[in-house]
């Protein structure tokens, strides 16, 4: 009877044991898969895009900050893309997640490492032909660009990530919009 005993606690300690190890093992969302607070996945809430002028190098930047972003909240900031008339310009995106203020996660560098997954577009209804100059050997990837402008006028340049894990096929209405905006643009 005595060695039962042990053997019955010596079970129920490795059984525990085995447990934590487990649990200790699995992520959130294996252990609450209903509650999407446990999804621990990067929220993209900036992008800063850095325009150059190709016919003298000049630099300018605009950038967007969204709190939540692709949730129901606008953007807290957004400043005005400002172009000149007929002129040629090299775009490029920088993405990041800034949404703890003591830990800001570049995005980019996972949009580099894994360029297969995640497409970036950007469209104008102003007479501009935003032509990607990034691929991920198949389909482009969208973080530089090279626009041409037109006439002087106003409107919006709208710029969208997409989560296109499995599904990328160039396209840029496939996938899982993780941030849209629609940045002011003046064109001189």
């Amino acid at each position: 009877m005595y060695m039962y005993r042990r053997f019955l606690i010596f079970a129920a300690s490795a059984l525990s044991g085995a447990s934590l190890l487990y649990l200790a093992s699995c992520s959130p969302e294996d252990l609450f898969p209903d509650d999407p607070k446990a999804k621990l996945k990067d929220t993209a809430t900036t992008f800063t895009l850095k325009y150059t002028r190709l016919s003298d190098n000049t630099v300018d930047y605009a950038s967007c900050f969204d709190p939540d972003g692709n949730g129901p909240e606008k953007p807290t900031l957004l400043t005005q893309l400002k172009l000149s008339a007929n002129t040629q310009y090299d775009l490029e995106l920088e993405v990041r997640d800034d949404t703890d203020p003591l830990r800001s996660i570049n995005l980019t560098d996972t949009i580099t490492k894994r360029p297969g997954d995640f497409r970036i577009c950007m469209a104008s209804p102003l007479n501009l032909t935003p032509v990607p100059t990034d691929s991920d050997g198949k389909y482009p990837i969208g973080l530089k660009y090279r626009i041409k402008t037109a006439n002087a006028a106003t409107s919006t340049f709208k710029v969208s990530l997409r989560s296109q894990t499995g599904v990328k096929d160039g396209s840029c209405d496939i996938g899982t919009l993780m941030l849209e905006v629609d940045f002011p643009l003046r064109v001189n």
